[in-house]
């Protein structure tokens, strides 16, 4: 189990649906940035968080175009800290992921595009983007 909350791991799971659902950590609104098919620089995305959460997230990226380096959002991960209630946040250890990391520093810049039902290289895409870790 990958929590300090082994005993109730319902009651661990309920609470991070909980927070999930809370405005304060609703993805339109903390990104600071409305969901479009402009890109926006990753360090600009992780600092409108910081400001509006009081942590800096780990964003994760996708490329649903082989061969292309345009990253797209893909989640936003929050991370709780360990040992205490649920609710406790932190600064993520990593600010990205892998797939984020593989552009050059530069050129790291991200697509949050408005939630469709259609399909982008085999990708679905949504506008999910909130997930706890």
């Amino acid at each position: 189990m990958c929590s300090d909350y082994s005993q109730n791991p319902r009651g661990y799971f309920d609470e991070t649906l909980r927070l999930a659902n809370l405005s304060r950590y609703n993805a339109l609104q903390v990104l600071g940035v409305p969901p479009s098919n402009i890109s926006h620089q990753i360090d600009t995305l992780l600092e409108n968080v910081r400001r509006n959460v009081g942590f800096y997230p780990e964003i994760s990226c996708s490329k649903p175009v082989k061969g292309s380096n345009q990253l797209y959002l893909k989640e936003i991960r929050f991370c709780l800290k360990r040992g205490t209630p649920v609710s406790v946040l932190q600064n993520c250890p990593d600010e990205m992921d892998n797939v984020c990391k593989s552009v050059p520093p530069l050129n790291r810049t991200v697509i949050f595009p408005p939630a469709t039902d259609s399909t982008i290289s085999g990708l679905k895409a949504t506008g999910e983007v909130l997930a706890f870790t």
